[in-house]
């Protein structure tokens, strides 16, 4: 018996070492780290931290005499110097991987330079590497309530036919990979915990919660995973009764990551808290959820119709697998209610509902419930499973080649537009007159049905 369970974790590891290999040949095909401008955006402020502290040793940004374009944008002046609007999660993360630049840089004498290709790729690969663990924390987590062949349906449709595609290989350096790693990793560990309790697991999970709220504080939202699980047995509220010790390990974990950010905070501006959005805020009683969901200017469903399949298999997967029922039946209206509640709830420039990438991780179950009732109650069910993910990962592709083109707008789809533009790469003659511009300053007082 115990052979057979090891042949079964290595052929389990070869095709996920396959798949990985795969994903990999796809990420050095791309290339995007090559590209002039492949640090953009946001990307420039999750990054500012590094930039500013191993390269000039200085995080009040004395140095920047207006020189250096958009590396140190996005800040906000404060009482010792400016205050980037990002946290630092996003750069503690990106750490191992920028430190392994910046050594290969002075091994092998070439220009630390924060923007060049040589360190790019470094970052653009620890992104790669993210994704490619969260994946793989999924992989068994499917594997061990489905079938292997199911879980690697799941896994290569939720890596090819979601808008992480883009967000890993393109736009890396955003915060999404990331977390979507960190969602994968908490949901692994936390049924871990409830297998055995372990000083270790209860770490591992501060950390991740730590990290997850300090990339995004919306995340805190997030210990309602371990603390719901399994919240209708009893026997799950004993056994946390009988390892307390390990609430408040993980209160000092979560605690450890985020002190960097308060301590930072307080030195530049005088307060533990420190508020770097300015006039950006939610409007909690007037959340966007239809138009998140369906609208054609950044729908989750529109543009990731993968996740409408999971959607379907999550009353299945519940019925099934109770212990599942209140992190998932909490969380997941929660997170959507908070997310489309924030003043632009299309999150600005971005392919689809990039808001919605960080939890694809607990999406992953229902996929698989979805597909595997599809082959349980049809006779070519599997086939059909196959093709399903197949559609997905094709028009997901297609689409992302038509954002990069601009065909799909960044910001301004409509339905008439998609129509006009859906499986083509032909630009309507009136394309200009089919967009609809959403009004930012408007947005920012409240005037977001739009």
């Amino acid at each position: 018996m115990g052979q057979a369970i090891n042949i079964h974790a290595k052929r389990s590891r070869l095709s996920f070492g396959m798949i990985g290999f795969l994903l990999f040949v796809l990420f050095i095909a791309y290339g995007a780290w090559w590209k002039k401008g492949a640090i953009r955006h946001d990307m420039t402020s999750y990054y500012a931290y590094l930039n500013a502290a191993v390269l000039h040793y200085d995080l009040s940004l004395s140095f920047d005499d207006g020189t250096y374009g958009d590396q140190f944008s996005w800040t906000t002046d404060a009482k010792n110097g400016r205050i980037f609007r990002m946290t630092m999660g996003v750069s503690l993360m990106e750490s191992p991987f920028y430190l392994l630049a910046d050594i290969g840089a002075r091994i092998f004498g070439m220009e630390r330079k924060a923007y060049s290709p040589f360190y790019v790729f470094f970052l653009f690969l620890g992104s790669f590497v993210y994704q490619l663990w969260g994946l793989w924390y999924l992989f068994k987590l499917v594997s061990a309530h489905f079938s292997e062949k199911l879980a690697i349906l799941v896994i290569v449709a939720l890596a090819l036919g979601t808008n992480l595609l883009y967000y890993t290989y393109e736009e890396a350096l955003m915060a999404h990979s990331f977390n979507f790693f960190l969602y994968a990793a908490l949901l692994y560990h936390s049924l871990s915990w409830h297998q055995k309790p372990k000083n270790k697991t209860a770490l591992k999970l501060g950390f991740i919660l730590g990290f997850l709220v300090l990339i995004r504080p919306i995340h805190i939202f997030a210990v309602l995973i371990p603390l719901l699980y399994d919240a209708q047995n009893k026997a799950k509220w004993a056994l946390l009764k009988n390892h307390l010790h390990h609430l408040l390990i993980m209160a000092i974990c979560g605690f450890i990551v985020i002190s960097p950010q308060l301590i930072y905070w307080k030195y530049f501006s005088g307060d533990w808290i420190y508020y770097s959005y300015g006039d950006e805020h939610f409007f909690f009683d007037a959340p966007m959820i239809l138009k998140g969901l369906f609208g054609f200017r950044k729908g989750w469903f529109v543009y990731t119709p993968l996740m409408l399949f999971a959607l379907f298999g999550l009353w299945s997967f519940l019925r099934k697998h109770r212990s599942f029922l209140f992190p998932l039946a909490i969380f997941l209206p929660t997170y959507t209610y908070v997310v489309f509640s924030w003043w632009c709830w299309w999150y600005g420039g971005g392919f689809g509902s990039r808001s919605m990438i960080d939890i694809l991780p607990l999406m992953a179950l229902p996929l698989a419930a979805f597909f595997h009732l599809l082959t349980e109650r049809l006779k070519h069910g599997g086939k059909l499973a196959v093709l399903i993910a197949t559609l997905c990962i094709g028009l997901n592709i297609f689409q992302i080649d038509q954002y990069k083109s601009s065909l799909l707008h960044w910001d301004s789809m409509t339905w008439p537009l998609y129509k006009k533009i859906f499986l083509t790469h032909t630009w309507p003659a009136n394309y200009e007159k089919l967009l609809s511009p959403p009004d930012y300053p408007a947005a920012k007082e409240g005037k977001r049905d739009i």
